[in-house]
């Protein structure tokens, strides 16, 4: 998999960003597509004061996922690849 990720806002308003690649097991890759898929159908929080937003951007098997998701509906798959990577 490959990844670019943008994570922006909280108390500070500091943006880090994460490029690279990423090898996955079979069941990770399921997880996080059904993620993909699922995120479409949650909204957006807006009343969320000092959270932080994600810009998403992976590639599996030569397709591409983009999202943007803030604390409040953030998929737990992708929440734990950004916790590894930081």
């Amino acid at each position: 998999m490959e990844y670019e990720i943008k994570i922006s806002g909280g108390f500070a308003g500091l943006t880090q960003s994460y490029k690279g690649k990423k090898k996955l097991s079979p069941t990770e890759k399921k997880a996080l597509i059904k993620a993909f898929k699922k995120a479409k159908e949650t909204k957006e929080n807006k009343k969320l004061r000092d959270a932080f937003h994600y810009w998403i951007k992976l590639k599996l098997d030569d397709k591409i996922y983009l999202s943007n998701f803030s604390d409040a509906n953030l998929p737990m798959p992708l929440r734990e690849i950004i916790q590894e990577l930081q």
